[in-house]
């Protein structure tokens, strides 16, 4: 029996200037870095770029790149592992979402134009399965 495949969004910080003249390489690696752990890429494009409210590494201005990736839950501490000691990365954040939401999400990462924060309802669902829940008694 294979283990479950979940959708994970992950959301990559690059310094500007390398994303602009290396982008390719660094996507690659950054791609290749999950299909070694076994990972199916979904969706994968620029995010944004944005001037970074605090410098980090020197750097003040980022490039967010978007990944949707499937994978085992064992596998992604060996990504943060290498996505930690990546160089290139600036910093990263991976989050597994809720089954039910899989497929407006992945909508929303294959549409250039649209945000995670432009999903209509997609709050409010979750609130409503959570307020469904019989609270933990003390």
């Amino acid at each position: 029996m294979t283990a479950p495949r979940h959708l994970y969004e992950c959301l990559l910080l690059f310094d500007s200037n390398k994303y602009n003249t290396q982008k390719d390489k660094l996507i690659q690696q950054v791609h290749q870095t999950l299909e070694r752990h076994g990972a199916t890429i979904e969706v994968s494009r620029l995010w944004d770029e944005r001037r970074l409210v605090y410098p980090i590494k020197k750097q003040r201005k980022g490039s967010y790149h978007l990944i949707f990736f499937r994978a085992p839950g064992k596998a992604l501490p060996a990504i943060r592992e290498d996505f930690r000691i990546n160089e290139n990365i600036l910093r990263f954040l991976i989050i597994r979402h809720h089954p039910k939401m899989e497929e407006t999400l992945l909508a929303f990462g294959r549409d250039e134009q649209a945000l995670a924060i432009q999903a209509p309802g997609l709050a409010e669902e979750v609130e409503a399965e959570t307020a469904a829940q019989p609270a933990e008694s003390s």
